[in-house]
């Protein structure tokens, strides 16, 4: 045995080597670098002192606090520079903090995995996940030792985990607040610069996002004010989400592009109104537009006779598009841009191919 090896614990049990990856990801997290050999050997040594390590620890995060009154009207006491978050959504919780750069150590799955649209944006390669969306993990949150919970505001409401109260376990483990996603992209954004002190930074990214679509608008011209768009999200079931204008990242983006949508989706319809219907595709006449965007969840529409008739469809002006990018945060916004600029712009689409 040489001199390093001496200074490894050579009993560490299956919970150890658990605690020792997480104080690992928690340094990676912090301090963006890479651990060598020696640094490995030096985090292990540090695992197994314990309470020395936690000492360091809460440094870190211990200090000033502030309160912050959340979207289901609660005051909580929250840290004024928090280093250990946890979301417990993906899409209305976690893409907001990424979006901020500050460090998030926690974010709710779906099927196990984080999901596609956030890994594509975000870095996301030492965050854990902690029970799947709208399933918190009670014991997967207390293991990351978070010093702030970040959560959608339905997940707030007291009709959510009534029966076994989760709400309750999980406002024990950190200051947790609530804060509503499903509502106007520059609210929901605002709010989170609020909470997490970052009220500059989120003007930044609102500018830079309100500069690109001013540029795509002048691009597009006169045609755009007689375009008209339509979203086709073809799911698992065979049927079709109706996203409606102004929701979803999709929604929002052609909304402030000033870019009409079918009936079906604008204002004053179900999807208008509640951002999301699922219709069946008998439904898809419905659906015609100068331009189809169109995406195979699970379903492609493009094997559907009532698609192919399509007005959009029948002058070769049907799009797949990444319908990954639907979290309502302003690089995600950025993503959706890049997209409707790739297809609107780059094939020179027609505009009246459906005629009132």
């Amino acid at each position: 045995m040489n001199q390093i090896d001496s200074y490894i614990p050579t009993d560490l049990t299956a919970t150890d080597l658990e605690a020792l990856e997480i104080e690992l990801a928690e340094l990676l997290t912090r301090r963006r670098f890479i651990i060598g050999a020696g640094g490995l050997l030096g985090a292990a040594a540090l695992g197994a002192c314990g309470a020395s390590n936690e000492t360091a620890d809460s440094s870190v995060t211990t200090g000033a606090t502030r309160t912050f009154t959340d979207d289901v009207g609660r005051t909580v006491e929250v840290p004024a520079n928090p280093q250990r978050i946890v979301a417990l959504t993906d899409s209305n919780a976690g893409a907001q903090v990424l979006s901020l750069d500050v460090p998030l150590v926690g974010l709710a799955t779906r099927e196990g995995a984080i999901t596609p649209g956030i890994a594509k944006v975000y870095d996301v390669e030492m965050v854990k996940g902690v029970g799947e969306y709208g399933s918190p993990n009670i014991e997967a949150i207390t293991m990351l030792k978070p010093d702030l919970i970040v959560a959608a505001a339905w997940q707030g409401k007291p009709e959510f985990g009534v029966e076994d109260g989760v709400n309750a376990k999980i406002e024990a483990i950190a200051p947790t607040v609530y804060i509503d996603a499903y509502t106007d992209l520059d609210q929901t954004m605002a709010r989170y610069g609020e909470l997490l002190g970052h009220e500059d930074k989120v003007a930044m990214q609102r500018q830079a996002y309100e500069q690109r679509v001013a540029q795509i608008r002048e691009t597009l011209g006169d045609a755009r004010e007689r375009l008209t768009v339509s979203v086709v999200l073809a799911n698992s079931t065979g049927n079709v989400d109706t996203i409606g204008e102004g929701w979803w990242a999709i929604g929002k983006a052609l909304e402030d592009l000033g870019i009409a949508r079918p009936v079906n989706q604008a204002k004053g319809s179900t999807a208008g109104d509640e951002g999301y219907a699922q219709v069946s595709v008998e439904k898809l006449p419905e659906f015609d537009a100068d331009v189809i965007l169109f995406s195979p969840n699970g379903y492609d529409p493009r094997e559907n006779v009532l698609f192919k008739n399509l007005s959009g469809v029948q002058a070769d002006q049907a799009y797949e598009f990444i319908d990954e990018y639907w979290n309502g945060a302003y690089p995600d916004m950025q993503k959706v841009l890049d997209e409707l600029e790739r297809i609107l712009i780059a094939n020179k689409v027609n505009v009246d191919v459906v005629m009132e």
